[in-house]
């Protein structure tokens, strides 16, 4: 819960993104000719394309396993409603905390919750608020990450190796007003969005139909599509994905289910040796060390869903707020279930049909 939290509270001090792109009332987006949405031809610059039709509208979206081709989980927003914002800096910051970049520390675990139950007393990580936690810097070097993300890393620790959040969010306003822009002039020049961004190209809206069936993926995995052991080894890998498309707590939510279950079933210890080293960026991971923090691991990450969820909730409010967006563009937006929305439906305004 904690973790998320933090994710927040350094998107909440990031300066205002705004949109370059127009919205879909301007849209005349393409598609290639002849192929199902989602794919990119193998001869893409000389493959037949045309206009988006009412038709594409209603096709259904194929659920995707795999994260979208060529595209970073901060390249989500752009290519999903045309706005890079606070998620997509998010998106960034959890994935080079995944990666190793950097750890975060809480320091409410000095002051923690005991629970006296008669017999016995219980001891948990005290509450976290931004104000305890602390960022420090990893030996793993930045010098292989992409400049944009290394940009960013660089000003988290502009002021030393270990940073207290309040003093991070300060050190990153420049560097995500760079991040925003770049992504915004890149999805230009990478070819996803025709000179002046007003349009999808045909690759744009193939990866388009890629993040709406990677986002039904993420949303709705089911416990039973999932092994233990293959969970352990693409939850983290996916977060990152999940806090970029808004799905972070449905996410985060199926494994707390997976970890019960297999606890139930008596795969406890096994499950938590193959996801020690899948969830060692995270400090509840620690905690699970020593006795008494959690019961297992299924209600640590329910700790952690948790907090995705108010992460979730308040992003709502950042972007209404804060960026002077519309509160339902992010997460209630274009993917919401709707028999008559397919792949495309919410991408592509009716008007320009």
């Amino acid at each position: 819960m904690g973790f998320i939290f933090l994710i927040l509270a350094v998107v909440l001090g990031v300066a205002v993104l705004s949109r370059l792109f127009g919205g879909s009332d301007d849209a005349h987006d393409e598609v290639f000719e002849g192929v199902a949405p989602g794919i990119i031809p193998a001869s893409e610059t000389e493959a037949p394309t045309r206009q988006i039709t009412a038709a594409d509208r209603k096709l259904p979206v194929a659920v995707r396993f795999e994260a979208p081709e060529r595209m970073r989980p901060e390249e989500t927003g752009i290519i999903r409603d045309r706005n890079t914002s606070g998620s997509d800096v998010a998106a960034a910051f959890v994935a080079m905390t995944v990666e190793g970049y950097y750890r975060i520390e809480n320091r409410a675990g000095d002051t923690p919750e005991t629970t006296d139950t008669g017999t016995a007393s219980t001891t948990k990580p005290a509450k976290n608020t931004k104000d305890n936690w602390i960022i420090t810097r990893t030996d793993k070097s930045p010098d292989d990450l992409e400049p944009l993300r290394r940009n960013l890393y660089e000003s988290i620790f502009a002021t030393g190796d270990t940073v207290a959040l309040e003093a991070a969010k300060a050190n990153m306003r420049g560097a995500a007003l760079t991040l925003q822009q770049e992504i915004n002039t890149g999805a230009i020049t990478k070819g996803w969005y025709t000179a002046g961004g007003a349009s999808r190209t045909a690759v744009g809206s193939a990866l388009a139909a890629q993040t709406a069936g990677f986002q039904e993926y993420l949303g709705r995995a089911e416990q039973k599509q999932l092994q233990y052991e293959e969970a352990a080894g693409i939850f983290s890998r996916f977060l990152p994905w999940a806090v970029g498309l808004g799905v972070a707590k449905e996410w985060s939510g199926h494994f707390a289910d997976i970890a019960a279950q297999a606890e139930a079933e008596g795969y406890g210890d096994a499950l938590m040796a193959a996801w020690a080293a899948d969830l060692a960026w995270w400090t509840g991971m620690a905690m699970l060390l020593n006795p008494g923090m959690f019961d297992g691991l299924g209600e640590a990450i329910g700790e952690l869903s948790e907090g995705i969820e108010d992460f979730a909730s308040d992003m709502l409010s950042f972007g209404s707020e804060l960026f002077d967006e519309d509160p339902f563009t992010r997460f209630g937006g274009i993917f919401e279930d709707d028999t008559d929305s397919g792949v495309f439906g919410g991408l592509f305004d009716d008007d320009n049909l």
